[in-house]
């Protein structure tokens, strides 16, 4: 909320436009994402973030605070959007080319599918749980995906 729409969000937008390179660990990894994930233990708080990653949705301390809900339930009711993991001590460089996992842990990929229209379960309180399904994908240090695989820029 203190950096959005400020000069510091336009130098940050800069370096980008010159080539550069921009990083962030734990709120500054969540913060690229357009859509950020502020708060909340498994029902997440959602706000706005910087727009370096306008389709992601951005969870840090992932393995290590067992966010797995947490972004399961950011993606499903922003099933357009990506949602990506970061374990600590672990990077992820995402370029318009290709991401690319470093250093020591996981980065997990949750994707909200369309499943079959079916009856919602008796104990599921929330309807969207009976037509999407979430895909994970965890990538190791060295690991790289297609950015366009990753779908975290749109068009």
């Amino acid at each position: 909320e203190r950096y959005l729409g400020t000069p510091i969000e336009a130098a940050i937008h800069s370096v980008l436009g010159r080539g550069g390179i921009v990083g962030g660990t734990s709120a500054g990894a969540a913060i690229a994402s357009s859509l950020m994930i502020s708060g909340g233990w498994s029902d997440p708080k959602l706000a706005s973030g910087f727009p370096l990653l306008p389709k992601a949705i951005v969870d840090q301390h992932f393995t290590q605070k067992r966010r797995f809900e947490r972004l399961a339930r950011a993606v499903y009711s922003n099933p357009e959007r990506t949602g990506i993991g970061v374990d600590e001590s672990t990077g992820v460089f995402i370029s318009r080319e290709k991401a690319k996992v470093v250093v020591d842990g996981a980065v997990y990929v949750y994707r909200a599918t369309a499943n079959p229209p079916c009856e919602p379960q008796a104990d599921s309180h929330d309807p969207i749980y009976s037509f999407l399904s979430i895909e994970t994908a965890r990538l190791l240090p060295g690991d790289e995906i297609d950015a366009r695989d990753l779908d975290v820029f749109g068009h």
